[in-house]
Protein backbone atom coordinates (compact mmCIF):
# COMPACT_ATOMS: atom_id res chain seq x y z
CA UNK A 1 0.00 0.00 0.00
CA UNK A 2 1.08 3.05 -0.59
CA UNK A 3 2.05 6.13 1.80
CA UNK A 4 0.43 8.99 1.49
CA UNK A 5 1.99 11.98 2.44
CA UNK A 6 1.08 15.64 3.09
CA UNK A 7 3.30 18.33 2.26
CA UNK A 8 3.32 21.54 4.30
CA UNK A 9 5.11 23.70 2.76
CA UNK A 10 5.36 27.13 4.48
CA UNK A 11 3.48 30.10 2.77
CA UNK A 12 4.56 32.86 0.99
CA UNK A 13 3.87 35.61 3.06
CA UNK A 14 1.24 38.18 1.78
CA UNK A 15 4.01 41.22 2.81
CA UNK A 16 7.37 41.45 4.02
CA UNK A 17 8.08 43.83 6.83
CA UNK A 18 11.83 45.55 7.70
CA UNK A 19 11.56 47.93 10.10
CA UNK A 20 11.91 48.31 13.70
CA UNK A 21 9.35 48.56 16.36
CA UNK A 22 8.62 52.34 17.07
CA UNK A 23 6.51 53.72 19.55
CA UNK A 24 3.82 54.78 16.99
CA UNK A 25 2.35 51.96 14.80
CA UNK A 26 1.89 55.18 12.04
CA UNK A 27 5.42 55.52 11.71
CA UNK A 28 6.00 52.68 9.53
CA UNK A 29 6.99 53.83 6.50
CA UNK A 30 5.83 52.28 3.00
CA UNK A 31 9.44 52.23 1.78
CA UNK A 32 10.12 49.45 4.35
CA UNK A 33 7.05 47.29 3.78
CA UNK A 34 7.01 45.07 0.51
CA UNK A 35 3.27 43.83 -0.52
CA UNK A 36 3.32 40.61 -2.18
CA UNK A 37 1.29 41.21 -5.35
CA UNK A 38 2.04 37.40 -7.18
CA UNK A 39 3.24 34.27 -6.05
CA UNK A 40 3.11 30.50 -7.94
CA UNK A 41 4.67 27.20 -7.39
CA UNK A 42 4.64 23.63 -9.69
CA UNK A 43 5.75 21.02 -9.02
CA UNK A 44 8.77 18.81 -10.73
CA UNK A 45 9.12 15.65 -9.40
CA UNK A 46 7.00 13.29 -7.01
CA UNK A 47 8.07 9.97 -5.81
CA UNK A 48 5.20 7.46 -7.43
CA UNK A 49 5.32 5.43 -3.82
CA UNK A 50 4.42 8.57 -1.79
CA UNK A 51 2.99 11.28 -3.47
CA UNK A 52 0.38 11.66 -7.10
CA UNK A 53 1.24 15.46 -7.28
CA UNK A 54 0.60 16.43 -10.70
CA UNK A 55 4.03 17.41 -12.33
CA UNK A 56 4.35 21.10 -13.51
CA UNK A 57 0.73 22.54 -12.84
CA UNK A 58 0.84 26.03 -11.93
CA UNK A 59 -0.96 27.27 -8.91
CA UNK A 60 -0.72 30.98 -9.00
CA UNK A 61 -2.17 33.75 -6.23
CA UNK A 62 -2.29 37.35 -7.84
CA UNK A 63 -3.09 40.17 -5.56
CA UNK A 64 -4.70 43.40 -7.16
CA UNK A 65 -3.49 46.23 -4.88
CA UNK A 66 -4.87 50.05 -4.97
CA UNK A 67 -2.95 52.72 -6.14
CA UNK A 68 -2.13 52.57 -2.19
CA UNK A 69 -0.72 49.52 -2.66
CA UNK A 70 -1.48 48.49 1.10
CA UNK A 71 -4.85 48.37 0.00
CA UNK A 72 -5.85 45.00 -1.24
CA UNK A 73 -8.54 45.26 -3.98
CA UNK A 74 -9.12 41.16 -4.83
CA UNK A 75 -6.99 38.06 -4.16
CA UNK A 76 -7.60 35.42 -7.33
CA UNK A 77 -6.11 31.74 -7.14
CA UNK A 78 -5.71 29.81 -10.35
CA UNK A 79 -5.07 25.90 -11.11
CA UNK A 80 -3.04 26.13 -13.99
CA UNK A 81 -5.23 28.84 -16.58
CA UNK A 82 -8.22 28.32 -15.08
CA UNK A 83 -9.58 30.32 -12.37
CA UNK A 84 -10.78 28.53 -9.20
CA UNK A 85 -11.51 30.96 -6.61
CA UNK A 86 -11.69 35.29 -6.08
CA UNK A 87 -12.18 37.04 -3.40
CA UNK A 88 -13.16 41.05 -3.76
CA UNK A 89 -12.82 43.51 -0.98
CA UNK A 90 -14.06 47.07 0.33
CA UNK A 91 -11.35 49.32 1.86
CA UNK A 92 -12.86 51.37 4.58
CA UNK A 93 -10.76 53.35 7.18
CA UNK A 94 -9.03 50.46 9.01
CA UNK A 95 -11.29 47.94 7.94
CA UNK A 96 -11.59 45.53 4.95
CA UNK A 97 -14.89 44.08 4.18
CA UNK A 98 -14.13 40.46 2.03
CA UNK A 99 -16.38 38.25 -0.15
CA UNK A 100 -16.15 35.67 -2.60
CA UNK A 101 -16.97 37.06 -6.18
CA UNK A 102 -16.28 33.53 -7.81
CA UNK A 103 -17.62 31.05 -7.54
CA UNK A 104 -20.33 32.98 -7.54
CA UNK A 105 -23.49 32.78 -5.14
CA UNK A 106 -21.69 32.91 -1.89
CA UNK A 107 -21.44 36.29 -1.46
CA UNK A 108 -23.33 36.09 1.87
CA UNK A 109 -22.06 33.32 3.36
CA UNK A 110 -18.25 33.80 2.72
CA UNK A 111 -18.53 37.86 3.30
CA UNK A 112 -15.97 38.61 6.35
CA UNK A 113 -13.90 41.31 8.02
CA UNK A 114 -10.98 42.28 8.75
CA UNK A 115 -9.89 45.15 11.21
CA UNK A 116 -6.24 46.29 10.88
CA UNK A 117 -4.05 46.96 14.03
CA UNK A 118 -1.57 49.29 12.18
CA UNK A 119 -1.80 52.29 9.28
CA UNK A 120 0.24 49.57 7.07
CA UNK A 121 -1.92 47.18 6.89
CA UNK A 122 0.41 44.50 7.85
CA UNK A 123 -0.99 43.37 11.40
CA UNK A 124 -4.49 42.22 12.09
CA UNK A 125 -6.47 42.59 14.72
CA UNK A 126 -9.36 41.45 14.60
CA UNK A 127 -10.82 38.81 12.01
CA UNK A 128 -14.90 37.84 11.43
CA UNK A 129 -16.82 36.22 9.59
CA UNK A 130 -20.41 34.20 10.14
CA UNK A 131 -18.80 31.33 11.62
CA UNK A 132 -15.55 32.47 13.75
CA UNK A 133 -13.76 35.44 15.13
CA UNK A 134 -10.03 36.11 15.94
CA UNK A 135 -8.82 38.51 17.86
CA UNK A 136 -4.51 39.54 18.51
CA UNK A 137 -3.24 41.17 21.06
CA UNK A 138 0.28 43.51 20.82
CA UNK A 139 2.11 44.86 23.30
CA UNK A 140 4.11 48.41 22.99
CA UNK A 141 6.38 47.09 20.66
CA UNK A 142 3.48 46.13 18.58
CA UNK A 143 4.46 42.27 18.62
CA UNK A 144 1.86 39.92 18.81
CA UNK A 145 1.38 38.51 22.58
CA UNK A 146 -2.19 36.95 22.20
CA UNK A 147 -4.19 35.21 19.99
CA UNK A 148 -7.66 33.40 20.46
CA UNK A 149 -9.72 32.31 17.80
CA UNK A 150 -13.78 31.43 18.60
CA UNK A 151 -15.99 28.98 16.41
CA UNK A 152 -19.75 30.13 17.06
CA UNK A 153 -19.00 31.21 20.46
CA UNK A 154 -16.41 28.71 21.57
CA UNK A 155 -13.33 29.04 21.71
CA UNK A 156 -10.91 26.83 19.98
CA UNK A 157 -7.50 27.97 19.45
CA UNK A 158 -5.51 30.08 21.34
CA UNK A 159 -2.09 31.56 21.40
CA UNK A 160 0.02 33.33 23.70
CA UNK A 161 4.00 35.03 23.27
CA UNK A 162 6.47 36.08 25.76
CA UNK A 163 9.48 37.93 24.30
CA UNK A 164 13.28 37.81 25.68
CA UNK A 165 15.89 40.09 23.89
CA UNK A 166 15.09 38.13 20.55
CA UNK A 167 13.91 35.21 21.43
CA UNK A 168 10.13 34.48 21.42
CA UNK A 169 8.12 31.80 23.27
CA UNK A 170 4.73 30.90 22.24
CA UNK A 171 1.88 27.67 23.34
CA UNK A 172 -0.89 26.97 21.19
CA UNK A 173 -3.75 25.23 22.45
CA UNK A 174 -6.48 23.60 20.54
CA UNK A 175 -9.86 22.61 22.28
CA UNK A 176 -12.66 20.37 20.41
CA UNK A 177 -15.57 22.35 19.79
CA UNK A 178 -18.27 20.10 20.69
CA UNK A 179 -16.81 19.57 24.72
CA UNK A 180 -14.54 22.21 24.96
CA UNK A 181 -11.75 19.39 25.73
CA UNK A 182 -7.86 20.36 25.39
CA UNK A 183 -6.68 18.15 21.74
CA UNK A 184 -3.63 19.41 21.39
CA UNK A 185 -1.12 22.02 23.19
CA UNK A 186 2.00 23.23 21.36
CA UNK A 187 5.17 24.94 22.98
CA UNK A 188 7.58 26.57 20.48
CA UNK A 189 10.68 28.94 20.73
CA UNK A 190 11.75 31.69 17.78
CA UNK A 191 14.78 33.65 17.59
CA UNK A 192 14.55 36.37 15.36
CA UNK A 193 17.32 38.43 13.47
CA UNK A 194 16.56 41.88 14.99
CA UNK A 195 14.31 43.78 16.99
CA UNK A 196 11.94 43.83 13.49
CA UNK A 197 10.90 40.74 14.96
CA UNK A 198 10.07 39.99 11.28
CA UNK A 199 12.70 37.54 10.43
CA UNK A 200 13.11 34.36 12.27
CA UNK A 201 16.49 32.89 12.66
CA UNK A 202 15.68 29.91 13.91
CA UNK A 203 12.45 28.25 15.14
CA UNK A 204 11.39 24.82 17.00
CA UNK A 205 8.14 23.28 18.76
CA UNK A 206 7.13 20.32 20.63
CA UNK A 207 3.47 19.56 20.06
CA UNK A 208 1.47 16.96 21.98
CA UNK A 209 -1.68 15.32 20.44
CA UNK A 210 -4.23 14.09 23.09
CA UNK A 211 -6.40 11.27 22.17
CA UNK A 212 -8.59 9.87 24.87
CA UNK A 213 -5.88 8.39 27.19
CA UNK A 214 -3.08 8.42 25.67
CA UNK A 215 -1.10 11.02 23.57
CA UNK A 216 1.75 11.56 20.48
CA UNK A 217 4.49 14.20 19.88
CA UNK A 218 5.72 15.63 16.81
CA UNK A 219 8.74 17.65 16.73
CA UNK A 220 9.55 20.84 14.11
CA UNK A 221 12.42 22.94 13.94
CA UNK A 222 13.56 25.21 10.67
CA UNK A 223 16.53 27.49 10.20
CA UNK A 224 16.50 30.55 7.64
CA UNK A 225 19.68 32.26 6.40
CA UNK A 226 18.83 35.55 4.65
CA UNK A 227 20.86 38.23 2.34
CA UNK A 228 20.18 41.78 1.82
CA UNK A 229 17.07 41.32 -0.23
CA UNK A 230 15.08 39.22 1.98
CA UNK A 231 15.18 34.81 2.62
CA UNK A 232 17.57 32.89 1.04
CA UNK A 233 17.20 29.32 2.53
CA UNK A 234 15.18 27.51 4.29
CA UNK A 235 16.28 24.16 6.05
CA UNK A 236 13.15 21.94 8.33
CA UNK A 237 12.88 19.11 9.96
CA UNK A 238 9.51 17.16 11.54
CA UNK A 239 9.82 14.11 13.18
CA UNK A 240 6.53 12.09 14.59
CA UNK A 241 6.53 9.90 16.95
CA UNK A 242 4.07 7.27 18.23
CA UNK A 243 2.54 7.01 22.00
CA UNK A 244 5.62 4.74 23.06
CA UNK A 245 7.70 7.66 21.90
CA UNK A 246 9.06 5.56 19.09
CA UNK A 247 9.95 7.79 15.73
CA UNK A 248 7.12 7.04 13.00
CA UNK A 249 8.23 9.26 10.52
CA UNK A 250 11.40 11.92 10.36
CA UNK A 251 10.60 14.44 7.41
CA UNK A 252 13.05 17.01 6.17
CA UNK A 253 12.96 19.91 3.90
CA UNK A 254 15.20 22.55 1.94
CA UNK A 255 14.19 26.04 0.63
CA UNK A 256 16.86 28.03 -1.46
CA UNK A 257 15.22 31.55 -2.70
CA UNK A 258 17.31 33.51 -5.29
CA UNK A 259 16.48 37.12 -5.32
CA UNK A 260 16.45 38.71 -8.74
CA UNK A 261 15.73 42.67 -7.04
CA UNK A 262 14.47 43.72 -3.90
CA UNK A 263 11.05 42.81 -4.92
CA UNK A 264 11.48 39.26 -7.04
CA UNK A 265 12.45 35.96 -5.95
CA UNK A 266 12.16 32.08 -7.09
CA UNK A 267 12.89 29.46 -5.38
CA UNK A 268 13.32 25.55 -5.69
CA UNK A 269 12.22 23.09 -2.59
CA UNK A 270 13.77 19.65 -2.28
CA UNK A 271 11.15 17.57 0.87
CA UNK A 272 12.15 14.08 2.14
CA UNK A 273 11.07 11.34 4.02
CA UNK A 274 13.09 8.66 5.98
CA UNK A 275 15.96 9.76 3.65
CA UNK A 276 13.80 9.23 0.64
CA UNK A 277 12.90 12.28 -1.52
CA UNK A 278 9.58 12.57 -2.46
CA UNK A 279 8.93 15.68 -3.78
CA UNK A 280 10.72 18.89 -5.60
CA UNK A 281 9.59 22.15 -6.40
CA UNK A 282 9.86 25.68 -8.04
CA UNK A 283 8.24 28.96 -7.45
CA UNK A 284 8.44 32.27 -7.71
CA UNK A 285 7.40 35.40 -5.25
CA UNK A 286 6.41 39.11 -6.84
CA UNK A 287 6.59 42.28 -4.97
CA UNK A 288 5.49 46.16 -4.51
CA UNK A 289 6.14 48.90 -2.45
Amino acid sequence: MKNHLILILTPLLMFSCEQSPSNNPEEITKMSTKYEIESANWCTYSHPDYLSTPLNMVYKTVIERGEDVKYIKSESQYSGDKLVHKSTRENINNMDIRWQEYPAGNEVRTRDTIIWYDLERTKVLEERSKQSVRYNQYDNNHREISSKIYWWGKLTHEYTYTYSHLTRYGEYKNYAQHNDELMSVQYDTTVFVDNSFSQPLSWKSKQINYFDDTYTYYFTSEKNEYVAEGLSRKDGTVIYLNTKGEVVTNRSYTMEYTWQDALNNTYHSEDYQDGILVNKSKGYTKYVR
